[in-house]
């Protein structure tokens, strides 16, 4: 079995868009994307301990119809290829495009209640089954209460980060 490092998308690799009405604001499209500067040598360090690196993070922003499928797919290429090019690795992305709340939700066909919604565990759940981890060796590295929920409801050690 495998050991991995799930790591939050959104104030773990990058950095949130303040809104007036939202401090916390996921980017939108890959032109808000900005790796936070640290992001590539830390994900480079796990890779070379060889430890997987799985981006774990919820996306609401297509059920809010602040964002569209392609630009989730923009902001993941940007992402990866930014800590590509600095020598470092991310092994696989997932991502609950859920939201539960109905008078937030645009795309109706999104609005749920989930297990794959942080602090939910079913990301890393799956994760761990796809890439055979064993989720007592692994960390989860996030910078919300639900990130920290859901390590530590799959059984995973985790770390809050600021």
């Amino acid at each position: 079995m495998r050991k991995a490092a799930f790591l939050d998308r959104d104030g773990v690799i990058n950095m949130l868009v303040p809104l007036p009405n939202d401090p916390r604001n996921s980017p939108r499209n890959a032109g808000e994307l900005r790796l936070y500067p640290e992001a590539a040598k830390a994900i480079e360090k796990i890779d070379k301990d060889q430890w997987l690196v799985i981006v774990v993070s919820n996306q609401p922003n297509i059920a809010k119809g602040k964002s569209t499928f392609r630009d989730l797919e923009e902001m993941t290429e940007k992402m990866i290829k930014t800590v590509e090019q600095q020598n470092a690795k991310i092994d696989d992305v997932y991502y609950c495009l859920h939201h539960p709340d109905p008078e937030q939700v645009i795309v109706k066909e999104l609005l749920k209640k989930c297990k794959c919604r942080k602090p939910e565990p079913g990301l890393l759940l799956k994760a761990a089954k796809d890439w055979n981890i064993d989720l007592k060796l692994s960390w989860m590295v996030g910078d919300s209460k639900s990130d920290i929920q859901a390590g530590k409801a799959a059984g995973c050690q985790t770390i809050l980060v600021k």
